[in-house]
């Protein structure tokens, strides 16, 4: 991921995803670990942003750490939860010289990823941060997804800010969906701020991901459909991976 792609959204995240179901996603992996009869106590959260959901698997009883390559979102997560351990840095390459029961990464955030090479090297660098038979939860979205505009996405009502209009292009042959987003956010004063990002978030295929992942020393235990316990299909929008560190 460009860091680039975080640079003024941080202030604004949270406005963003005000409506995003961070308790749910806790029940669903809770769900999970119940499903392989795991119990953790310790947690890394892989592209943590603002910590949210870091923050909703410490209130859980885990002992949690979070990192995200963006300095903006780590400085915001260290101000809303100074109580937990936050640190900027790059998942496909780092060294906290810890390791953890569990690791997740939630919200696509490893289709920011675009180099194959890269995602490679960010399951490599989770393991090597697991503890024996630790465990690495994660969802993506699809190659349907991305090239169905789901990215295709709007709110210009008058009142309810923020406003945003974002518009995306598939690239079958790079498999790469660029997103063009336009933000209009207001700020602590209440003053409106106007600014624009583009995103990039890269398809992979389901084997795909399962082989890499086999690669940097894991186990696939489950590939579910998001929030279900059923196996992907051709139209599905958003995928679950459940591997175990072997």
């Amino acid at each position: 991921m460009d860091k680039k792609q975080y640079s003024n959204i941080p202030k604004f995240y949270d406005q963003l995803m005000n409506n995003i179901p961070y308790k749910f996603w806790l029940y669903y992996i809770k769900e999970i670990l119940k499903l392989i009869d795991y119990n953790p106590q310790n947690l890394l959260d892989v592209a943590c942003g603002t910590g949210t959901m870091t923050k909703e698997f410490k209130d859980a009883g885990l002992e949690v750490f979070g990192i995200d390559l963006s300095e903006g979102m780590i400085e915001h997560a260290k101000k809303k939860y100074p109580d937990i351990d936050f640190k900027v840095c790059n998942a496909s390459d780092f060294d906290l010289y810890k390791t953890f029961d569990l690791a997740i990464s939630l919200f696509d955030s490893l289709n920011y990823i675009t180099e194959k090479l890269d995602l490679q090297n960010a399951f490599i660098s989770i393991n090597k941060h697991l503890n024996p038979n630790g465990y690495l939860i994660f969802d993506v979205n699809t190659i349907y997804a991305l090239s169905n505009n789901f990215f295709q996405q709007t709110n210009l009502e008058t009142d309810n800010y923020p406003h945003y209009v974002w518009k995306p292009y598939w690239d079958k042959s790079t498999r790469i969906c660029t997103v063009n987003m336009t933000f209009e956010c207001k700020d602590e004063n209440g003053d409106i701020m106007s600014f624009k990002e583009t995103h990039l978030q890269k398809g992979y295929q389901i084997s795909e991901l399962a082989y890499m992942l086999e690669k940097a020393g894991f186990e696939v235990i489950h590939i579910f459909n998001a929030y279900k316990f059923t196996k992907p299909t051709k139209r599905s929008d958003r995928v679950y991976y459940v591997a175990k560190k072997i």
